[in-house]
C-alpha cells in the first residue's frame, strides 16, 4: 500500500472511531460534538501523522502523545469540560482509534 493511501485509510479510521468514542460520553449539542472531532483530527492527523511520522520519521509512541495533548486542551476549550475530563476523552478517543488501527492493518492490509 503506498504511504498515501495508508494515511488516508488511518485518517479515516481515526475519524470514524473517535466520533463513536466521542458520543458514548454523550456531549450535547451532538453536531458540535461531532465538528469537533472533525476539526481536530483534520489539523492533528495531516501534520503530526503526515509529516511527522512519515516525513520527519518521529516515533509513533511520541506522535500519540502528541496528539493526545492536543486534543486534550481542545476538548476542554470547546467542550468547556475540566481539565480531568478533557483528559479521559482523548485518552479514551486515542487509544481506541489507536487500537481500531492497529487491528486494521494487521488484519486488513
Amino acid at each position: 500500500m503506498f504511504a498515501g493511501h495508508a494515511i488516508l485509510l488511518a485518517y479515516f479510521v481515526t475519524l470514524v472511531t473517535e466520533i463513536v468514542v466521542v458520543s458514548l460520553f454523550r456531549i450535547n449539542p451532538r453536531h458540535v460534538a461531532l465538528i469537533a472531532v472533525v476539526l481536530v483530527n483534520s489539523f492533528t492527523h495531516p501534520l503530526i501523522v503526515g509529516y511527522g511520522i512519515y516525513i520527519f520519521d518521529i516515533p509513533i509512541a511520541a506522535a500519540e502523545v502528541l496528539i493526545f495533548l492536543i486534543e486534550s486542551v481542545w476538548y476542554q476549550v470547546v467542550f468547556r469540560h475540566t481539565i480531568q475530563n478533557a483528559i479521559l476523552l482523548s485518552f479514551a478517543a486515542n487509544c481506541t482509534s489507536f487500537l481500531v488501527g492497529f487491528l486494521v492493518s494487521e488484519f486488513l492490509l
